[in-house]
């Protein structure tokens, strides 16, 4: 988790050039407990330009801080929907072991993550004194282009006290957290799911319940038209 708010601040002092950063941090857990975490960074190249670095110094600052790491780093390239092209790595946790700790009790999985933990590198003078020299907001940091984005997939379908939930995954917008104000932000991300789907069983089930359906309404039609016998 250190080496994320590395990153974070070493993205978020150059974001006032231009605002085209992404950061997507996804987190996976098994029915086990076991956690692995995935890191996506992209910057726009046009703010690579604009800080007057090359790409290569870039991505080498970046694959810096994670140095002595258990990961595996690749380096990536997007085109964003407006056209902008982003370069960045990826950082994968090797073993399907990350720094984060499920909980698995009584057939449950539960994940809490301090919100501080994510967003400490926020919290920084540089970075706090930056935002007041620019008169910038994280609503207004959000309009620019930042995007800051935690998907978490669990076992089974969750429950969460943030983000949306879709399926066995929740999404968090970071940025829509942080906009809140500070009486109203979640200090800890907590979410639960069963340690099993068991929506794979329902599903089965009501395929039997269905086939078991049809069948008995071919019968019946078959038997309706039974042909008359002749006399």
């Amino acid at each position: 988790m250190k080496k994320i708010k590395n990153i974070l601040l070493l993205s978020l002092c150059t974001l006032f050039l231009s605002g085209c950063m992404k950061f997507n941090m996804s987190i996976t857990v098994d029915k086990n407990g076991n956690t692995s975490l995935a890191t996506e960074i992209l910057v726009s190249e046009d703010l690579i330009k604009t800080a007057q670095q090359t790409k290569e110094s870039y991505l080498k600052s970046l694959k810096e801080q994670y140095q002595n790491e258990n990961v595996t780093i690749k380096e990536i390239s997007k085109k964003d929907k407006d056209g902008t092209n982003y370069i960045g790595i990826s950082a994968i946790s090797n073993n399907n072991k990350s720094s984060l700790k499920a909980i698995k009790k009584d057939g449950r999985i539960s994940l809490s993550i301090p919100v501080k933990d994510l967003t400490e590198s926020l919290n920084n003078k540089d970075f706090n004194e930056a935002m007041k020299t620019y008169n910038y907001s994280f609503s207004q940091l959000k309009k620019l282009g930042v995007q800051m984005i935690i998907t978490i997939t669990m076992p089974s379908s969750p429950k969460t006290n943030i983000g949306k939930v879709s399926g066995n995954t929740v999404t968090i917008d970071l940025l829509d957290e942080l906009s809140k104000d500070s009486n109203n932000q979640i200090q800890t991300i907590e979410i639960s799911s069963s340690a099993n789907d068991y929506r794979y069983y329902y599903y089965i089930a009501g395929g039997i319940v269905i086939i078991g359906v049809i069948g008995a309404i071919i019968m019946l039609i078959r038997k309706k038209r039974k042909p008359l016998k002749e006399a």
